[in-house]
Formats: structure tokens, C-alpha cells, sequence
């Protein structure tokens, strides 16, 4: 039983056990709704008990199941939140083994519609649609947001010379490359897309970034992102590409330029890419179209590796080693591999670049523990690497003795020590399948091996 605020008591008043509730309860009630609480009389006065409805959850929490229960005559409050239930299931799927996963029906809609609709211009770069739901709510006004927006970032940039000159440059380089043109056409936008600066000091190649925001609600409360598809998980596990990596004496790492931009959006989807932008208050705004694949909406991680692994598929029987590498040794746009030789790097060194170029694709900042293989590039493909770590003795060999590893916790319910064994066994059989199908044919083979426990 609980007593707290009440009109004519400011302060907590009483708690108490259940057990003594019989002794003070005169038998007198009020109940005015089966969904709130009821009123008691007692010897202290009236005690509230029973259902309560809760009105204050916050927006963020509209996915959130609220009930209540009466429980020794104090109110409990219980929440069922979904979000907890789908945190919980991506960490289990994150701690398992990687397994082949069937794609939902959503993942298989975004798939059908690339497949089905992406092609290959005069040129071979690819050109995709933007994967829009089919069950889509219609999107509202979006021009006088994106015109708040950007005075907004117009009076950041007054503030500083040096910020605005790089937006600006940014700016003109994206129109430069064709990746954006002002828009001529009489048909109206479907959304016009805020853009932000997110400054990368770290970043070689790009220490300031136009950020285009895809979750910005128009005056329906829908936004882009909401109306796209995210697509399946396409790129591999990141503990395979680090084996990969780490598998031969010759390793080296690229990334590819630009990569999402690489991808041209097809023209009569392109209406969902407008932005607005002048180089000075001054000046009238003016309306662009986005012409290539957009970061910062939700289908464009999926676009852009997909389109790797269909220019992998269309060029394989010319470049085979480089479109087995373009599946196996990418992460996004970085790739990370190893070979045997000098002469077998040079060679897939050669092939990935070939095979690229036929997409429209360009891979710099080159790294590599050859310098051979490096002095083959040009100097502006090439990435300096600082390299410190203790692993390297005196004479400056490197020692690696862990190639990979998994563990699990023991279940709290008490388990024999042959049923750990057997369970550590089937953990230990998962991840040797897994490095038998990351390694493929670049290894002899692999043998395992099982600690039998104390008894």
C-alpha cells in the first residue's frame, strides 16, 4: 500500500506491508472506472489502489507497450518495449556464427526492384533506381523546410570564411563531376533534400562533407527515408576480411573514390533528389537535382554494393580473381586482401583496377607492407601508413599467433561438464566452417582441436 501526492498532502505520508491490510481496511470503496484506480477507506483515510493508465510516455517511445497490474495492493508498471526486443535479437545475430539468412519480404522487394530495373549506360557505369516502397505513404511539402534549412546553415557559414569557402568549393566539385545540374524541367519535386556540413579533420580526402538528410519529415510527417527500402546485408563479416587480409605475407588495403556517386540514379527518380542551394544570401535560390546515388538516404548503402557485385557478376569471365575479390575483400568501399607473391599482387592489382574502371569505379589510397607494390602507382593513388604496435620485436618481425577466436557463456542453469564439451565442439565446428568458406581455395587445410575438461 502506497501513499504519496495527494491535493491535501504534499508530502509522502505512509508506506506499509500488505500483510497488516485486513486490520485497517473499514470496508468502504469508490470506484468510478474499471481502467483507474480505486479509492479504499481505512482507518488513515482513503488508499488508492489498482489499474492506472499512463499518459506521459514521450514521442520517441510511440512503439512502446505500456500495461499495469495490481500487486499487493500497490500499483506495478510494467512496459513491454519493442525496441528492447529488437536490440536483444541484433545482439544475439551479431554473437552468432554468420549463417545464410533467408531475406524478409522487404529485403526481397528492394532486391526485385534493382535487379529488375538498374542498367548500364553508353559509358558501363550503372544506373539504379532509388528502391521506394511500394506501400509508401505520399510525402508532403518539403520546400519551405529545406529553404529553413538552409538559411540556417547559410548564417553558420557567415561566421566563418574558411568553412564557407570549403562548402562552397564542395558545392561547385559536385557540380563539376555532373553529380548534380540545376534543375530545367516543369515536373514538380517529390522532395527537396536538407544538407548540412559534418567537418572530418582526420579525413585526407574529404575534411568537410555535405550531409543530404533523408529523414526530414515534410508536412505530411512522412519523409524520404520512410518511403525507401534498406535492402539485405551485402557486405561479408569483417572478422572474414581481416582473415583475408592477414592470410599471406603481401597484404594491402584501397578504397574506392566516391564510390556511392559512381552509381547514376535513374532520371525519372531523380525528382526525389532536389536540393536547394546559392553561393550567397545575396542570390536567388536555385533548385538542383542530384543526378547519382545519395548519401544519407536509406537505400544507398544498398545500391552501391550492390552495384559491386553486379559489376563482379557481368565481368567475371574477363577479370575472375578480381571479381572473386570484389565479393570476399571489400567492406563498403574498402578493400582489404593479401597475396601469396609479388607477382600475384601485381597481377590482381591490375585485374581489380580494370574491372572497376569498366563500372566507372576508381580505386586510390593504395597501402601496402611492399613498397614494390606501391612504386607501381601513381603517387596520388598511394596512402602513408604510421604503424605502431608491440607485437613487432626487435629485428622488426611480426608475430601473430590468433588468427581467430569465439567464445560463450556458460547458461546459468547448472550444465555437465560433457555437455559443455559437446557444446564447445559444436562452437568450434561453426567457426572452422566459417574460415573453411572465408579461406576457400587459399588454404591447405585446417585442423581442430578440442580441450577435454577436468572432471
Amino acid at each position: 500500500m502506497l501513499c504519496w501526492e495527494l491535493p491535501a498532502i504534499r508530502d509522502c505520508a505512509w508506506f506499509s506491508g500488505s500483510d497488516i491490510f485486513p486490520y485497517i481496511y473499514n470496508g468502504g470503496k469508490y470506484v468510478l472506472n474499471h481502467d483507474l484506480p480505486a479509492a479504499l477507506d481505512s482507518v488513515f483515510g482513503y488508499v488508492i489502489t489498482g489499474k492506472l493508465a499512463v499518459q506521459d510516455l514521450q514521442p520517441s517511445e510511440a512503439n512502446v507497450v505500456a500495461s499495469t497490474t495490481s500487486l499487493c495492493h500497490f500499483v506495478s508498471y510494467t512496459i513491454e518495449d519493442n525496441v528492447i526486443n529488437d536490440t536483444l535479437k541484433r545482439f544475439w545475430e551479431i554473437e552468432s556464427l554468420p549463417c545464410s539468412v533467408q531475406l524478409s519480404p522487404e529485403e526481397q522487394i528492394a532486391e526485385d526492384i534493382y535487379s529488375k530495373n538498374h542498367y548500364r549506360d553508353e559509358n558501363g557505369r550503372y544506373v539504379s533506381p532509388i528502391l521506394l516502397r511500394p506501400d509508401r505513404e505520399p510525402l508532403g511539402e518539403s520546400y519551405d523546410m529545406a529553404f529553413k534549412r538552409l538559411t540556417h546553415i547559410e548564417r553558420r557559414l557567415a561566421k566563418s570564411t574558411d568553412l564557407k569557402e570549403a562548402y562552397s568549393n564542395f558545392m561547385k566539385e559536385y557540380e563539376l563531376l555532373d553529380h548534380m545540374e540545376l534543375y530545367k524541367g516543369t515536373e514538380p519535386s517529390q522532395y527537396v533534400i536538407p544538407h548540412h556540413c559534418v567537418l572530418r579533420p582526420s579525413s585526407t580526402s574529404t575534411p568537410l562533407r555535405t550531409v543530404f538528410d533523408g529523414s526530414q519529415k515534410t508536412s505530411s510527417g512522412v519523409s524520404l527515408n520512410d518511403s525507401l527500402l534498406t535492402g539485405p546485408k551485402l557486405h561479408r563479416d569483417i572478422a572474414e576480411i581481416i582473415t583475408n587480409f592477414r592470410l599471406h605475407e603481401i597484404c594491402f588495403s584501397a578504397d574506392i573514390s566516391k564510390m556511392y556517386r559512381c552509381v547514376q540514379i535513374a532520371p525519372e527518380d531523380r525528382k526525389y533528389q532536389h536540393i536547394l542551394w546559392r553561393e550567397s544570401p545575396d542570390e536567388p535560390v536555385r533548385l538542383y537535382e542530384l543526378k547519382t546515388n545519395t548519401y544519407g538516404l536509406r537505400s544507398a548503402p544498398y545500391i552501391a554494393v550492390r552495384t559491386l557485385h553486379q559489376l563482379a557478376q557481368d565481368e567475371e569471365s574477363k577479370y575472375p580473381n578480381a571479381a572473386r575479390v570484389l565479393r570476399q575483400g571489400f567492406f563498403v568501399d574498402d578493400l582489404l586482401w593479401s597475396c601469396s607473391s609479388f607477382d600475384e599482387a601485381c597481377a590482381l592489382q591490375d585485374e581489380l583496377m580494370s574491372l572497376l574502371k569498366c563500372g566507372g569505379f576508381d580505386l586510390r589510397k593504395w597501402a601496402s607492407n611492399c613498397p614494390e607494390l606501391l612504386t607501381r602507382m601513381q603517387t596520388e593513388l598511394r596512402s602513408a601508413i604510421n604503424f605502431e604496435d608491440d607485437t613487432v620485436d626487435g629485428d622488426g618481425n611480426v608475430k601473430v599467433r590468433l588468427m581467430t577466436s569465439k567464445t560463450k557463456v556458460a547458461p546459468i542453469k547448472p550444465t555437465s561438464i560433457p555437455r559443455l564439451e559437446l557444446l564447445a565442439a559444436v562452437l568450434l565446428a561453426g567457426r572452422a566452417s566459417q574460415q573453411i568458406v572465408t579461406l576457400a581455395n587459399r588454404s591447405e587445410g585446417i585442423s581442430v582441436f578440442l580441450e577435454e575438461m577436468d572432471k
